[in-house]
């Protein structure tokens, strides 16, 4: 790609620091991917929730013979398979093309690792967006406003665990930081965590992702219960 087209490979250079198969080019890959999708989600997320709680289509799917369970696993997988589609499966789509670049089939009982890799990072992904996007598009429903919280979380915060970071001379502010602890996860999964300060970071940051998610399920009960039923 560098001899045919130097643009290209200038390109590829700037989005991802290291494309030599290892398991850093498939994470910075994936955390690539996961920002343009996270993106994505803020302006979804009123058409995949939010219009069901807002327009009546829950008590439409509640008069079936569907529980309320259903309907939640539904969007939940709905919302985490559109995640799979732009993280995951290109992932896997690009571990075997670089598998079959090789003479033979060594890379892929070598790097089996690296798959681990992918499929934890996507359903730490999956798992994390989707719980977080159905809880505050359950709440907020219409776009504008979900758009500026899902902005708060990911953009504002980060800005202001910056800020704490260099004022107080404390890394610990960067917990702060989901996108941030989410990548340090599927660093993890990668088994790329060398450094004694990313270490101590891991388990904090596991905690943040896992509170995260079980606010997100609690505050999805109350909104999918105060749907009235019309049998």
């Amino acid at each position: 790609v560098a001899s045919q087209n130097p643009g290209l490979a200038r390109f590829v250079d700037r989005v991802l620091s290291n494309v030599t198969g290892t398991g850093e080019t498939y994470r910075d890959f994936m955390f690539a991917q996961g920002t343009v999708t996270m993106l994505l989600l803020g302006f979804a997320g009123a058409i995949l929730v939010g219009d069901d709680m807002r327009q009546g289509g829950l008590t439409f799917y509640l008069s079936r013979r569907i529980s309320r369970w259903h309907y939640v696993v539904g969007k939940l997988l709905s919302i985490g398979l559109l995640v799979s589609l732009t993280t995951t499966v290109p992932a896997l789509i690009l571990y075997v093309q670089y598998g079959l670049l090789m003479d033979s089939t060594s890379y892929f009982r070598e790097n089996l690792g690296i798959l681990r890799g992918i499929l934890g990072y996507g359903l730490i992904l999956s798992i994390t967006l989707s719980l977080l996007l159905f809880a505050m598009a359950s709440w907020l429903q219409k776009t504008v406003p979900l758009v500026m919280s899902w902005a708060c979380i990911f953009v504002m915060i980060p800005a202001l665990a910056g800020l704490l970071r260099r004022a107080f001379d404390d890394r610990n502010w960067q917990l702060l930081m989901l996108w941030r602890d989410v990548r340090l996860l599927g660093t993890w999964c990668f088994g790329g965590i060398d450094t004694d300060r990313e270490l101590q970071l891991l388990l904090p940051a596991a905690v943040i992702v896992l509170l995260v998610c079980l606010l997100s399920m609690l505050a999805i009960v109350p909104r999918v219960r105060a749907v009235r039923v019309v049998q």
